[in-house]
């Protein structure tokens, strides 16, 4: 008995993969998902995929019925399997059936585009441009642009979505050998003698493994359809833009900048500006007008809500001053984004004077400026764009809310209430209308600005090598002369700060020539004495360096009110990091004047002794008798105890100590 029930089993198993093997869908013989060569897709053609494809999909009906007829609790108890695997197989089978479909879409959009490929070629460029004869009006060579720029960003967009596609397709066809895998194994799992008990759960499992399978082959051949596709847009799209990029290519170099029809041209432009400008400006008033009138209906929603005594009046009246807030904000936004967009027009008039001087440079153009100026503009652009993007979400979203309330209101809506909400969402959508326009003109300006920026760096390109020394040189001369800061009105310069430092400078190395030469020897021979000559000579010095930096500062009109602008700092700074080394100038100065000692003394200091033989503005130089110079801080000189052996006299007695052995 067991081994007739096994038997009959059997039958059944190899039944089962039988009948789901029927509905297979073929394997497309393709490598990693990579487009199919020539020679396979020679074979059928794409009518033929299609029926193919349409015939696996309506194949499918069947094995979805019995899926789901026997997708229930007692079947899973019956077989030993869970739920959740009976409802994955049917699922499985309903997306490979929806996938399918999808990939029949893709190949019918594919023929179309192979037929519309067949077509005569559409004109490169639209009706009405670059019809005449050179040279070409420079509106009319914007247009070109526009167009080979519009189709470079579909180029981009078309390249991105083929390696997106070809990426897909990859996954695709890796999921497929691992289905492929496993239902390999589930097959031989099963054909290994089972028990009565677990014959059925390995039927299903070899079914449930091959719908996977069929998913997985389903995903490939939308994936590969939707990369054929890709594959033959990219084409078409990519031969449209070498055909555009040549003819604007063709058409910059042939623009008419005769001086004539360069002033004939700009003269219709800012003609057609101030129009739109004036139109903006009556715009604006009718803004202010609308916004004016938004605040007294406002006021007057809220005095009838405070006049309100019953609830069903309250929330009538409640619901009008929430229309009468939204119209206000409404007009407040309006008015500003018109006020944005006429002053658009005065941005707009100043591109196109700038890039007249770009096409037609007069001898004194700055290019370095005008390119600055021009890559500058789309920045604030993008600032502009994120705010504007923030505040149109929230528009949009109280749009769909009021969408929702008009079409579902809630219990207790009155005909007043839901006319009220009809009114907001105009409101709503008046705004939204604003924000669609300011992004539009911003474009139009970000375009002119990305235009001239384009002009600066062709000329900049076709200069010379004479003609980009003379700009860079200028560019020197623009910087050497730039304003850093101002002192009372007085503007600070590089080159004032160079010169200042220039005449310091040389100012200390003439100062200290001077004074060594001549000061120090006259008053060695008025005074006879070395020392007295030298702190002659210092305090001399120290004059002539205060001349000399009032001189420099006056030379250059630097205001000596520019030492109150640094005087707060400089004293923070002496506080925080310099007070050692003012003590110490101090300190040298008090030496010169008291003269504890003289050039020559000689002094003990912390037990070293030795001759002193400089006093500087820092430290004083002391020389020990075995030829080793010290240098010791003024201010040690000044708080420490100092021995002076020579103060009073030049006669110095030191002790000898001599050792004499006993007995000599």
């Amino acid at each position: 008995m067991n081994r007739n029930r096994y038997f009959l089993l059997t039958i059944g198993l190899m039944f089962t993969v039988a009948w789901s093997s029927a509905a297979q869908l073929p394997v497309p013989s393709m490598q990693d998902g990579q487009a199919p060569t020539e020679e396979a897709t020679a074979e059928p053609t794409i009518g033929e995929r299609i029926a193919e494809l349409e015939a696996t999909r309506l194949g499918f009906d069947e094995r979805i019925a019995s899926a789901r007829e026997r997708t229930n609790p007692a079947r899973a108890n019956q077989i030993g399997v869970p739920l959740a695997q009976l409802e994955e197989r049917l699922r499985s089978l309903e997306e490979a059936q929806r996938t399918l479909a999808q990939a029949i879409d893709a190949l019918n959009s594919l023929q179309t585009d192979r037929e519309a490929a067949t077509q005569p070629a559409a004109p490169v460029l639209p009706e009405g441009l670059l019809e005449g004869d050179p040279p070409y009006p420079v509106r009319e060579v914007d247009k070109v642009r526009a167009e080979a720029d519009a189709v470079r960003l579909a180029d981009e967009a078309a390249e991105a979505e083929r390696s997106l596609s070809q990426e897909s397709a990859r996954v695709a066809s890796n999921r497929v050998r691992s289905q492929e895998e496993a239902l390999r194994l589930a097959k031989d799992a099963a054909e290994a003698p089972p028990s009565d008990a677990e014959s059925a759960a390995l039927a299903f499992r070899v079914s449930l493994a091959q719908s996977r399978l069929d998913l997985a082959r389903a995903q490939l051949e939308w994936r590969n359809a939707l990369l054929e596709r890709a594959e033959t847009r990219a084409g078409r799209v990519d031969n449209r833009r070498e055909l555009l990029d040549e003819r604007a290519s063709l058409a910059i170099d042939n623009m008419d900048l005769r001086a004539d029809s360069v002033a004939k041209e700009w003269e219709a432009i800012y003609a057609e500006i101030d129009e739109k400008r004036a139109v903006a400006s009556a715009s604006l008033q009718e803004a202010d007008a609308a916004y004016r009138a938004a605040e007294s209906e406002l006021e007057q929603a809220r005095r009838a809500l405070n006049e309100a005594t019953e609830e069903d009046q309250r929330l009538v009246r409640q619901s009008a001053l929430t229309l009468a807030e939204t119209k206000l904000r409404t007009a407040e936004r309006i008015r500003d984004l018109t006020n944005i967009d006429l002053n658009s027009y005065d941005e707009t008039r100043i591109f196109w004077e700038t890039r007249r001087d770009a096409l037609v440079p007069p001898d004194d153009i700055d290019f370095d400026e005008m390119l600055g100026t021009a890559r500058a503009y789309p920045g604030l652009i993008q600032s502009r764009r994120v705010a504007w993007n923030g505040e149109l979400g929230a528009v949009r979203a109280n749009i769909s809310r009021l969408n929702t309330a008009i079409e579902a209101p809630p219990e207790g809506t009155t005909d007043a209430m839901l006319a009220h909400r009809r009114a907001e969402r105009d409101s709503f959508r008046q705004r939204e209308q604003a924000y669609s326009n300011a992004f539009i003109r911003a474009s139009e300006v970000e375009r002119l600005a990305s235009r001239l920026a384009e002009d600066v760096l062709r000329q900049i390109e076709s200069e010379s090598w004479a003609e980009r020394a003379r700009g860079f040189w200028k560019g020197i001369k623009t910087a050497w002369n730039s304003e850093l800061f101002q002192i009372d009105d007085n503007p600070v310069t590089p080159r004032k700060l160079t010169s200042a430092l220039f005449i310091v400078i040389f100012g200390i190395l003439l100062g200290r020539l001077f004074t060594r030469a001549v000061v120090r020897r006259a008053s060695l021979r008025l005074f006879g004495d070395e020392s007295l000559a030298f702190t002659i000579e210092r305090f001399v010095f120290y004059v002539l360096l205060i001349l000399i930096v009032l001189f420099a500062l006056r030379t250059v009109n630097i205001p000596l009110t520019v030492f109150t602008l640094f005087g707060g700092a400089l004293a923070i700074g002496v506080g925080l990091g310099g007070q050692t080394l003012a003590n110490n100038f101090l300190s040298g100065i008090i030496l010169l004047t008291d003269r504890p000692f003289k050039l020559g003394d000689i002094v003990e200091i912390d037990g070293r002794l030795g001759s002193i033989v400089n006093i500087g503005g820092r430290c004083s130089q002391l020389r020990m008798f075995n030829g080793v110079d010290v240098l010791v801080p003024n201010s040690q000189l000044i708080e420490q105890q100092v021995v002076n052996w020579t103060l009073g006299d030049r006669l110095c007695r030191f002790e000898v100590r001599v050792g004499v052995a006993y007995g000599s």
